[in-house]
């Protein structure tokens, strides 16, 4: 969610390493650049990702410092990142000679094996490898195991694998990064929460094992014990925003708006990340302060000038305010960026309500019940117009066209209301019973229609019979 300051400083640091070697290159002197500047700059496109350009730059490296084999190391493992297997199998035939390293070898030829399908032969390599290799590389040999099962479908082994990984070594990053998205894929959150409870019970200052305790404990429903997770680990590790940006939403969804800010003031005076933005606004919302909501979204607007969600947000900000114009224009932005959601065109359709634009806003709501007809709130709302308007056949039409395509006691409550105005009592009767059947609880919004229909001796006996 936020990129932390050390790698930002070494994304913009790298440039004039960059324009560097583009220089020496045009001018064929690349020899005058040393061996870390190349493995420092072969990093840098790794890490964005450019591994196009860095198996480049390995190539000119490798035409300088021939044989060396850490440069030869790095070049198989851009070959197999790019998806060339067999040329990483040839590199390896020179890499053995040259470098003491078997085991790092193994793992490249597993890889390589795994990318031909090679399956067993890969898996076979690594179980061979693990009957010899130190205790001091075994980390390494499971979470190339465990990401090989990943990608095989077996989900439940790639989970132990990171347990036996943590198990080893507590506080493996990589192994914590990704226990918890094994857990999920193999349903193992009550015992993803109870293994990370004894790596707790013996490292209680280890946050990453306090963030995936906080997961489990949100999967599990017991929000407040995620919610304290969450910010323990947030403690323990302060450089890691998604620590506290979980624990905001925990707090927003449990109510705690205020508990959710003081999770993120922290990270704002350090990141203006436009999720973490966003996540001031739904609190100061919550808090119904909509000035410094609107303040934030437009923060996050500006950051990020596509999030169809954040002009959804300034739209209900303008609505709720009073001003229908303004958050129409929020509105048909948001349905400019996303016209497959029905929320959208709802909104947009009742600030052109309010603006006087019917027929605009009725194509809006006849679009909402296009695009989810199986959401049974754009067809009540559209109905609701005709409503309104005393249209009571325009009224029951729709909600007999809803009934194709959902179900929901509000339709069968606002159908007995239309036909209560048509004087068709018996049909009426029928509508209230079925929607009583399944939403008696929800009985008192027929009287917001008929208020007098309280007072209606059918209708009592009726309330009794389902009471």
């Amino acid at each position: 969610m936020q990129t932390q300051p050390s790698d930002f400083d070494a994304h913009h640091l790298s440039f004039p390493l960059v324009d560097r070697f583009a220089h020496l290159r045009d001018q064929e002197q690349l020899h005058l650049f040393a061996k870390r500047d190349f493995l420092d700059l072969i990093e840098h496109h790794k890490g964005q990702m450019e591994y196009a350009e860095a198996l480049t730059v390995s190539d000119f490296a490798l035409t300088i410092h021939l044989l060396d084999a850490e440069l030869l190391m790095l070049k198989t493992d851009l070959l197999l990142e790019n998806k060339r297997p067999q040329e990483a199998l040839a590199m390896m035939s020179l890499l053995e000679k040259v470098c003491p390293d078997e085991i790092s070898i193994l793992c490249l030829r597993a890889r390589a094996m795994f990318q031909l399908d090679e399956n067993e032969l890969a898996r076979a390599l690594l179980a061979g490898a693990k009957s010899w290799a130190p205790t001091s590389r075994m980390a390494e040999i499971l979470l190339l195991e465990a990401s090989l099962l990943q990608r095989t479908g077996e989900k439940e082994e790639a989970y132990q694998r990171y347990k036996e990984i943590l198990t080893l070594e507590p506080r493996n990053r990589t192994a914590l990064e990704k226990i918890w998205l094994a857990s999920e894929s193999s349903r193992n959150q009550k015992d993803s929460l109870a293994f990370h409870l004894v790596i707790i019970d013996r490292d209680p200052y280890n946050g990453m094992a306090w963030f995936n305790c906080g997961q489990a404990y949100y999967y599990l429903l017991r929000y407040e014990e995620a919610l304290e997770a969450f910010e323990y680990a947030g403690m323990l590790e302060p450089q890691f925003s998604l620590a506290f940006c979980y624990a905001a939403e925990v707090a927003l969804a449990i109510g705690q708006p205020k508990r959710a800010l003081k999770n993120l003031y922290d990270i704002l005076q350090r990141s203006h990340d436009p999720g973490i933005l966003k996540l001031m606004a739904q609190s100061y919302q919550a808090l119904q302060i909509p000035g410094k909501a609107r303040q934030y979204f437009l923060q996050a607007r500006n950051l990020d000038p596509l999030d169809d969600d954040t002009y959804y947000q300034l739209g209900k900000i303008y609505m709720h305010e009073g001003k229908p114009s303004i958050a129409a224009r929020y509105f048909e932005r948001a349905v400019n960026l996303d016209d497959r959601n029905e929320e959208y065109m709802l909104a947009l359709a009742e600030a052109w309500y309010q603006e006087g634009r019917t027929g605009e806003a009725e194509a809006c709501m006849v679009r909402a019940t296009e695009i989810a007809p199986e959401i049974p709130e754009p067809w009540i709302r559209y109905a609701l117009v005709h409503w309104q308007r005393e249209d009571w056949d325009g009224t029951l039409h729709i909600l007999e066209d809803a009934l194709e395509h959902t179900w929901d006691a509000g339709i069968y409550y606002l159908m007995a209301a239309a036909q209560i105005k048509k004087g068709q009592r018996k049909e009426a009767f029928r509508s209230l019973e079925e929607a009583l059947g399944e939403g008696y609880e929800s009985h008192d919004v027929f009287f917001t229609y008929l208020p007098d229909m309280k007072q209606d001796k059918d209708v009592k006996a009726i309330l009794r019979y389902f009471a």
